[in-house]
């Protein structure tokens, strides 16, 4: 099973980097154990496809990210360890990695929090 369809850019960047709308596909965690560990638990591992729902831009903190129906907020000093390819929003297995893919759209997310 070598690609999923996915058409992934070959320049890796920091999720960091990314904006909000942004589909990528986890190329490699930098950090210590702690933070592999806890993304891992998320399902945040290399290979993974994850969609960045908020990217901080000029504010201070980190990108909330969203694999499947698990959304992970993010410090931006993690953001900058992982790094990450970007992914053209309509490609094939999206949908089941990263949540429900959608056309139209600004790419932004609302949290349901309250119901």
């Amino acid at each position: 099973m070598g690609g999923m369809g996915v058409c992934a850019m070959d320049t890796a960047v920091s999720l960091a980097d990314l904006p909000a709308g942004s589909f990528c596909q986890i190329a490699a965690v930098r950090g210590g154990g702690e933070l592999r560990l806890l993304l891992a638990v998320h399902g945040i591992a290399p290979g993974a496809l994850v969609r960045v729902l908020r990217s901080p831009a000029r504010l201070a903190g980190g990108p909330i990210v969203q694999r499947g129906r698990t959304r992970l907020a993010l410090g931006r000093d993690e953001a900058l360890k992982i790094e990450v390819r970007r992914i053209e929003s309509g490609a094939p297995g999206l949908a089941g990695a990263g949540g429900k893919t959608h056309g139209g759209g600004d790419g932004s997310a609302q949290d349901s929090a309250g119901g």
